[in-house]
């Protein structure tokens, strides 16, 4: 959700790079159903996101993490 949420208030604004990553993550599995509804209400779409663990890589590479 929070992927996405921040991809719509940044826009076209291609200077950042947003990704999501999560400590429970079950790799490949899609967004949950509720949180797809709720923002695809406001014109945000999930339809093509997939969970992943943060890698170690992931957090080298990023200048910052919420």
């Amino acid at each position: 959700m929070a992927e996405g949420l921040l991809r719509h208030a940044l826009g076209d604004n291609t200077k950042f790079r947003v990704r999501s990553a999560g400590v429970a993550a079950h790799p490949g599995a899609p967004a949950n159903p509720e949180t797809i509804a709720v923002l695809k209400a406001s014109g945000i779409s999930l339809d093509n996101h997939r969970a992943r663990p943060i890698t170690s890589e992931m957090v080298r590479d990023s200048m910052l993490i919420l």
